[in-house]
């Protein structure tokens, strides 16, 4: 094999690995605003505030974009909406019982 072939191999899954992060971004944005989902629409305005602040849902899209994807690539999947805990924890938790899925 050459450095060629292994590096347009690299590449695409550089490429692929981006384009899936971006889809489950724009997804899980096109899903709802969460925080009107935990509190619901009935809450204080001023809770509703605090809390999109608190989570990073008042930046505008690119840089929560930007906060996600550097994230990501540092190992931190953030912290889960329904619970407060750490997402990676969550995937570690349930990956055993997935795998014996498959």
């Amino acid at each position: 094999m050459s450095i060629t072939y292994i590096s347009q191999k690299i590449l695409r899954a550089l490429f692929t690995i981006w384009g899936i992060v971006t889809f489950v971004f724009v997804i899980l944005r096109m899903s709802g605003d969460p925080v009107l989902q935990i509190l619901g629409p009935e809450a204080e305005p001023e809770a509703i505030e605090l809390m999109r602040h608190a989570w990073g849902l008042d930046k505008s899209i690119w840089q929560q974009y930007l906060i996600y994807f550097v994230n990501l690539f540092q190992g931190d999947l953030g912290a889960s909406y329904l619970d407060g805990r750490d997402a990676f924890a969550i995937v570690a938790e349930r990956l055993p019982k997935t795998l014996s899925l498959m």
